[in-house]
């Protein structure tokens, strides 16, 4: 489902600053596909697939919709309710370094959100991203957080901008090591250096569960192009993921006046197109409403 690097020789400019219509690819040649292991575009097309190699695919638990969000794409919306997660019962990275991130437009900043969790089964262990961080029992609108544990007391990492509701914001979190987490908001960013090694086994979206029933923390937002990379992203990378004019730049459209094949890559082979509808593909939209 992948593009090779090697027989790309050309693109248009701006062609990333926009989602991609109709065909398209993972784009192996880009610079923010390196060490990426699991990508989900949670557009309502393919949302539930895993992009990468490995594959990796979401399943649904309850009903999310499809909604547009402000820059043009469509993304997986839930409206805080307890019954609704996505998940899958495998990881693709169980050691740091690691790094996992995710697009949110917020409904609502009135409760805690678990937005994306690595974890155990049990919940005991994880790296974790939140919304509407508390201090003691106040929560804080907007503020984001990486929150990481093994089997004790978690540790934070939380900047200090905040999301607005209904404004897409980028939420990425970076564990270089078991003593080095940094969380940012967009481009601002937030450390955290106690050392934490969970032990984890899946990957939860939209909420956090505990295995025995328990959900918490669902979100009231809409949610898209979810990652999880084997490396320490970098703080330019991450800048460059924000970077409106590279935004949608893991996503290669398949449109002959914006690709080309190199001669020299003849015996290369063949990429598989990625294309359709949620109707024509409802066996990937999984409970997808609206």
């Amino acid at each position: 489902m992948a593009i090779p690097p090697s027989i790309v020789t050309s693109r248009t400019r701006g062609q990333y600053e926009r989602p991609p219509i109709g065909e398209f690819v993972l784009n192996e040649a880009s610079d923010q596909a390196l060490g990426l292991v699991s990508l989900w575009t949670l557009d309502g097309r393919l949302g539930l697939r895993d992009l990468c190699r490995g594959r990796r695919d979401l399943a649904v638990t309850g009903t999310f919709t499809r909604k547009p969000v402000p820059d043009g794409s469509f993304a997986f919306s839930n409206t805080g309710s307890t019954s609704n997660y996505l998940d899958v019962g495998s990881t693709p990275v169980t050691a740091a370094p690691l790094t996992f991130s995710l697009w949110v437009n917020l409904a609502s900043t009135a409760a805690i959100q678990d937005a994306f969790y690595i974890q155990s089964t049990d919940l005991a262990h994880y790296w974790g991203m939140y919304l509407n961080t508390t201090n003691g029992s106040t929560v804080t609108a907007g503020r984001v957080a990486f929150s990481c544990a093994a089997g004790g007391t978690e540790v934070n990492a939380s900047p200090t901008n905040t999301l607005t509701v209904g404004t897409p914001g980028l939420i990425t979190n970076v564990a270089a090591s078991a003593t080095s987490r940094v969380c940012y908001l967009n481009t601002t960013s937030a450390s955290n250096t106690t050392s934490r090694s969970p032990t984890v086994a899946r990957v939860t979206i939209g909420a956090a569960t505990d295995g025995v029933g328990g959900i918490f923390g669902p979100l009231n937002a809409s949610i898209y192009l979810a990652g999880i990379w084997n490396i320490a992203r970098s703080a330019g990378s991450v800048n460059r993921a924000y970077d409106g004019k590279y935004r949608w730049e893991l996503l290669y459209a398949l449109n002959r006046k914006t690709y080309s094949f190199n001669s020299q890559a003849s015996g290369a082979t063949p990429f598989v197109k990625i294309a359709g509808t949620p109707a024509s593909l409802a066996g990937n939209s999984g409970g997808l409403a609206g």
